[in-house]
């Protein structure tokens, strides 16, 4: 397992300009909040809705649990997105050994105003900049980050945006979202039609 962790690390650093694209989605979405190229030792952490709040963290050290999802290959493309749900999971809890995120509750009333709560804006660039990571660390077989999606103009509900994956072989896209829980609690990832269409989790806050 060490020499996996490992492996991983120094794959993710050799090749950290690697296979998102400077002119994919994903990155042209990330470069409206700073640089469009996440790296594992200098990434920027969002908190504090819209991303008012960027420190920059290394997560060299931390990188090997957020791998650990993958260490043995993923069979299908199902399978690869409940190994990014961990990941995002693990990401979060990494990452609030350093920041306040861990203090954010699920939604983006109940902690409103205070220190480390997210909105989902705050959560979808997170999440984007790790599916990022996982793509060029060459983790993901079955598919490609995209840029977010966002559904609900008030008139039809609160605006709520996800982080995208998109399965390389169907087309078919995926929210994957982790707004509606705590810090460091497993993402949803669900269908983009049927998100965009109003889904939440049963126990989960409506926005």
């Amino acid at each position: 397992m060490l020499d996996f962790a490992r492996a991983i690390l120094v794959v993710a650093v050799s090749i950290a300009a690697g296979c998102a694209a400077p002119g994919s989605p994903a990155r042209h979405f990330l470069a409206k909040f700073g640089a469009p190229n996440p790296a594992i030792d200098l990434v920027a952490v969002c908190w504090g809705y819209g991303c008012r709040q960027q420190p920059e963290v290394d997560m060299s050290a931390a990188w090997a649990a957020i791998a650990s999802a993958f260490a043995a290959p993923p069979a299908t493309a199902k399978d690869e997105r409940e190994r990014v749900a961990e990941a995002v999971a693990a990401w979060e809890r990494a990452a609030a050994e350093s920041t306040p995120i861990g203090l954010d509750v699920g939604g983006t009333f109940e902690g409103v105003g205070e220190s480390g709560q997210l909105d989902c804006v705050d959560e979808a660039v997170n999440t984007t900049r790790l599916l990022v990571l996982l793509q060029e660390s060459r983790l993901l077989r079955f598919h490609v980050a995209e840029a977010p999606a966002t559904r609900g103009a008030f008139l039809l509900g609160w605006p709520h945006t996800s982080a995208v994956l998109m399965e390389k072989q169907t087309g078919a896209r995926f929210a994957v979202d982790s707004w509606f829980h705590d810090n460091g609690v497993m993402a949803e990832v669900v269908p983009l039609d049927t998100w965009l269409a109003g889904w939440a989790p049963a126990e989960g806050a409506t926005p």
